[in-house]
């Protein structure tokens, strides 16, 4: 009785272990989770592919986020790593961001002369939260390393002038078809307000 009581005790020592390592596991994803929520800053791009022609340049721009609580704006650096004969940052290439803000940081893309149709070509760019010196802050270096530093990838597709055109002249009527089904909605509803109006005034 008294080994299996031993025994008993060792393995209820050996089962609290585990938990404060449960509990202790537990809350450093706790925590990680909650700087992930708190800190860092999100990219934005109208899509992961391009379509352009030859000789065409495209003046866009990514947007930048910050997500940052409490500790003011956010300095980020953007840096085409692959690619840069096809695209170029304009301006910067350090954006401050105000906290809870987003921004534009433009960006040039220039389609070569002689670019083959149904070639791609790839581009990288990276994002990286930076101090006021230009290096990574203390606090940036002792978080997750996905919070400072992004890379997209992005893809330009060449491809016919003609096509090109097609979808700006398909996307513009599309716009206008829009505007006039909304112009419409107000007429309709501007009508029956003026005749639920009458109505009242000649039942009076």
């Amino acid at each position: 009785m008294i080994h299996l009581e031993k025994n008993g005790r060792l393995l209820l020592i050996v089962k609290m272990k585990f938990v404060k390592y449960d509990l202790l596991m537990m809350a450093l994803v706790i925590v990680l989770l909650g700087s992930v929520v708190v800190s860092g800053f999100g990219v934005g791009f109208e899509s992961n592919k391009v379509r352009l022609y030859p000789g065409e340049v495209l003046d866009t721009s990514f947007i930048l986020q910050n997500y940052e609580q409490g500790v003011g704006s956010l300095n980020v650096e953007v840096t085409v790593e692959q690619g840069t004969e096809y695209m170029s940052v304009v301006g910067g290439p350090v954006f401050g961001i105000p906290e809870k803000m987003s921004i534009h940081a433009p960006i040039r893309v220039t389609v070569p002369e002689n670019a083959k149709v149904g070639d791609v070509y790839n581009v990288k760019v990276l994002f990286r939260a930076i101090s006021d010196s230009g290096e990574v802050s203390a606090e940036e270096s002792t978080s997750i390393g996905l919070l400072f530093s992004q890379r997209k990838s992005i893809d330009i597709e060449i491809v016919p002038r003609a096509n090109v055109e097609e979808q700006q002249v398909s996307a513009k009527s599309d716009f206008t078809g829009s505007m006039m089904f909304v112009w419409l909605l107000v007429v309709i509803v501007v009508i029956v307000v003026i005749w639920l109006v009458m109505r009242r005034k000649s039942s009076n």
